[in-house]
């Protein structure tokens, strides 16, 4: 991974996946964006190799974000992880799991990402 765009509200939970990430991937450039509206602009201007999006948001939430995306071509090959406190597998859910390749529950650990990583670059 080259290229990583990380979108989360939290400025503290984005803190520690961007140290879970630079620890599994020390040559990866991370994007921040703070929510779906900032991460939308990032994508297109940088198209990321990876984006790790959380799913409740301000502004424009996890799942607007993941849709427009997927509408759109250029970012088909991109993979996405949700990101989700969500417990239960809602209908919201259940559609982001057609759209993203991966979803983790928070809080999550550095073995969890590091397994669902290596589980998308076997892809």
């Amino acid at each position: 991974m080259k290229q990583i765009l990380v979108v989360d509200d939290h400025d503290e939970f984005r803190s520690i996946v961007n140290d879970l990430l630079h620890a599994l991937q020390p040559d990866a450039a991370i994007l921040n964006a703070v929510n779906g509206a900032e991460g939308l602009v990032l994508a297109q201007a940088n198209h990321p190799d990876l984006i790790l999006l959380d799913l409740q948001m301000p502004v424009m939430d996890g799942y607007e974000l993941a849709m427009t995306l997927h509408r759109d071509v250029a970012f088909h090959s991109v993979p996405i992880i949700l990101m989700t406190s969500a417990r239960d597998a809602g209908p919201t859910l259940v559609r982001l799991n057609q759209v993203c390749r991966a979803v983790l529950k928070k809080p999550f650990s550095l073995g969890e990402l590091e397994s669902v990583l290596q589980e998308i670059s076997n892809q």
